[in-house]
């Protein structure tokens, strides 16, 4: 039982990143990314932000990136324009607000924990990296995050 929850993750994770990569090297970003010259090392760190994210998740995220490749969108490209500002918000939702919060303060705990590891305070750039994320993000995928994570 286990093994197959695995499994399907797993498969729906590569569907995603298979679609996600693509998109990955169309992005012109303000700033370069050492992923961008290293692509298993994007897939790898888009694996992990995804695994803890329950299949139902995962499955709505999967259906959005395939319907948003279907109309023409780039969400890597409408991500990073949201992280360097050059387009207004996508979406405003009580869940992005939400989720935000409870990553900022798992964050700030690991920093607590572990400050040798933060050398800065991460959390705006993570705060501004996570919410331009979730505004690419179907309002089914936003809600069965927001229910991972509560």
């Amino acid at each position: 039982m286990i093994l197959d929850i695995v499994s399907t993750k797993k498969a729906l994770i590569r569907q995603i990143l298979d679609i996600e990569e693509k998109w990955f090297t169309e992005v012109k970003a303000s700033e370069e990314s050492s992923c961008r010259e290293n692509l298993s090392a994007f897939r790898n760190t888009r694996k992990i932000g995804f695994m803890p994210m329950s299949r139902r998740t995962l499955k709505a995220y999967l259906e959005h990136v395939k319907y948003a490749k279907t109309r023409g969108r780039n969400l890597m490209i409408e991500k990073y324009a949201r992280m360097d500002n050059l387009i207004p918000p996508l979406k405003e939702s009580f869940f992005i607000d939400k989720i935000v919060d409870i990553q900022k303060e798992w964050l700030a705990d690991l920093k607590k924990r572990y400050p040798y590891i933060f050398k800065e305070n991460p959390t705006d750039n993570f705060a501004n990296y996570l919410r331009s994320e979730l505004e690419t993000y179907s309002d089914k995928t936003l809600e069965n995050y927001y229910s991972d994570i509560k």
